[in-house]
């Protein structure tokens, strides 16, 4: 309990206040008022929106579940609770014991042969508000900050030299588990109610763990969406002011998609402020969350957890959650949540007419990026028609305050989507949850185009004209390629020698997009700085369809910042070895001085290095 409570009792209790505890005002029960065999009631939505009571006892009560926190046991009844026991969905529910509310329902226990639940103190959840007054008014919440955990490496998504899909595809999984794994942990005791509009149950399946850690364990036996929505009809529009025991949706995704946790709300003040669930949702802190009132379909009993079946109204109207810790949530009735607008568009072998799907998903930099993924692999399940063995060819775009963020590249085989997925969500991930800046997201735009069959090519040999050839000179490239199941090809690369290239020894390279952006990296190996190196650096990246052939000579080069300098003179390069970490320094060897690239339609693999003599003619 936070001193500052104090403000609202009388100035000569205020000078009281500052020898003892301060007391919270009469119409809240504090813990150590409250004892066994105190009846009185709670609030909750059983169905529709109308809010109504169930009967209390308390049972008994722990002083000490964890360091300056306790819980209260007690016996509900009515409203059917006979049989369905506690349900998910009632986290918040108000308890009241003598008039006054002593605090919310938060847990219960799976199995239980009679209908017990867990209330969380009503001055832990007012503190989770960080209240200086009850009805006061409260500016913003801080901005969320970018850079907890970094990205290292910087780029985590881009295929390493010689790495095949199924490798690549288990990097991405141990990355993607790193970087998107959102909270520690959800509550496991936790009784929100899950909504999923619109995922199959393969997505569902498949980032069911991710679903627990962000607070929404899918239980079994939940009835589909589609049924949840037919039985309740059109969403409802948003309704008026919040009250205790009404029911509420934690808006994650929404749209032509819709992931959300239901659950109710405690209390709320003159000013609109309210608190609820009396549990963390993902005990995430700071956080801007839309919430939409939500209706309750039905209360699905289940021996082991009955749970609530209820549809988020159509908007989120002008409720947001600020806060999120142990005892529960904190928000605010002045304004919605921050989401980012997502359009993603499909088209395949056999589409007609392109697929767009429009949703928004919650702004936070930890929770957009497994968001996102959850969201396609739904879009990509439902509408792509073709078997694993597939080819998809896609590209992201970021609208960032810096300028669009933007990656294209192809996957084919059966770990093509996997990869997909994990690029993209990976993506996003480098942009929002990066260590140099706010990326300002304001939008996010995929697209994925499918065509049936794995397509791969391979290079399998490539030679030069000429081993000797002057500056100005062109040289041919013929590089020989064989096809899964094809028969063998051949490519002619034409590349013009500059005319300032350095007489002596130089090296010709045909690669793939992962050893060309390896080799690219390794002469101009500046790290992104900014969301404009970022971008600077992913436009360097070459994709797995495209074909590069690079020559390069030796030289010294050095890094400044993101910045890559080249040709250096030996005296200035040496000078430059001696700067301290973090100062301009000096790098490998060499630099390249002309490329040329053509694209396929698959990915290619593979690399060729040969070796060339530069000479100008002899006079």
């Amino acid at each position: 309990m936070r001193a500052s409570l104090g403000v609202f009792l009388l100035a000569g209790s205020m000078v009281a206040a500052s020898a003892a505890p301060p007391r919270l005002p009469a119409e809240f029960l504090p813990l150590d008022e409250v004892r066994p065999g105190m009846k009185g009631y709670g609030l909750s939505v059983f169905r529709g929106t109308a809010v109504e009571r169930f009967d209390v006892e308390v049972i008994g009560v722990q002083r000490a579940v964890a360091p300056d926190r306790g819980r209260i046991f007690v016996r509900v009844a009515g409203q059917g609770l006979e049989l369905s026991g506690v349900a998910a969905g009632m986290s918040g529910s108000p308890v009241y014991l003598e008039g006054r509310l002593a605090g919310a329902i938060a847990v219960s226990w799976g199995f239980a042969k009679v209908p017990l639940a867990g209330v969380t103190p009503i001055e832990s959840m007012l503190d989770v508000d960080g209240i200086d007054d009850i009805d006061g008014i409260v500016g913003e919440s801080p901005k969320h900050q970018t850079g907890v955990g970094g990205t290292s490496p910087p780029l985590p998504f881009l295929r390493l030299p010689g790495e095949g899909d199924e490798e690549l595809a288990a990097r991405l999984e141990g990355v993607a588990g790193r970087l998107l794994a959102g909270p520690a942990g959800a509550p496991a005791t936790g009784l929100l109610a899950s909504v999923a509009t619109g995922f199959p149950d393969s997505t569902l399946e498949r980032f069911g763990p991710l679903l627990a850690r962000l607070g929404l364990p899918l239980r079994s036996g939940v009835p589909s969406a589609p049924w949840a929505a037919a039985a309740a009809g059109p969403p409802s529009p948003a309704g008026g002011p919040l009250r205790p025991g009404s029911s509420i949706a934690a808006l994650l995704v929404d749209g032509d998609l819709q992931l959300a946790a239901v659950g109710t709300v405690t209390w709320v003040s003159p000013s609109g402020r309210f608190v609820a669930f009396g549990h963390p949702l993902m005990e995430m802190g700071e956080l801007d969350l839309p919430v939409a009132p939500a209706e309750v379909i039905t209360i699905l009993p289940s021996y082991f957890q009955s749970f609530k079946v209820a549809v988020p109204s159509s908007s989120a109207g002008a409720f947001r959650l600020v806060r999120d810790r142990d005892a529960g949530v904190a928000g605010r009735s002045d304004r919605t949540g921050a989401t980012v607008p997502v359009r993603v568009r499909f088209a395949g072998p056999e589409s007609k007419v392109e697929k767009t799907f429009t949703f928004r998903v919650a702004s936070h930099p930890k929770l957009l990026p497994s968001l996102l993924a959850f969201a396609a692999d739904a879009v990509l399940r439902t509408s792509d028609p073709t078997s694993t063995d597939r080819t998809l060819d896609y590209r992201v775009r970021l609208g960032t305050r810096a300028g669009p963020i933007e990656w294209h590249d192809v996957a084919s085989g059966p770990k093509s989507r996997e990869i997909v997925l994990l690029t993209s969500a990976l993506l996003a991930s480098t942009a929002v949850d990066n260590d140099f800046q706010d990326a300002g997201l304001e939008e996010v735009d995929l697209e994925f185009r499918s065509r049936p069959g794995e397509r791969r090519l391979r290079i399998l040999e490539a030679s030069a004209s000429r081993r000797k050839v002057a500056p100005g000179e062109t040289v041919a490239v013929a590089v020989l390629f064989g096809g899964r199941r094809e028969e063998e090809r051949s490519e002619v690369v034409h590349l013009e020698v500059p005319l300032d290239t350095p007489e002596g020894r130089a090296t010709l390279l045909v690669a793939d997009g992962s050893v060309a952006t390896a080799f690219r990296r390794s002469h101009e190996p500046g790290e992104p700085r900014s969301l404009a190196d970022l971008r600077r650096v992913l436009a360097s990246v070459s994709p797995s369809e495209r074909l590069s052939v690079f020559l390069s000579v030796p030289g010294r080069s050095a890094v400044t910042g993101a910045q890559t300098l080249t040709s250096l003179p030996p005296s200035i390069a040496g000078l430059l070895a001696g700067r301290s970490a973090g100062e301009t320094r000096a790098e490998g060897e060499g630099r390249i001085v002309a490329e040329a690239n053509v694209t396929f339609d698959r990915p290619l693999a593979g690399s060729v290095r040969l070796d060339l003599d530069i000479e100008r003619p002899r006079r």
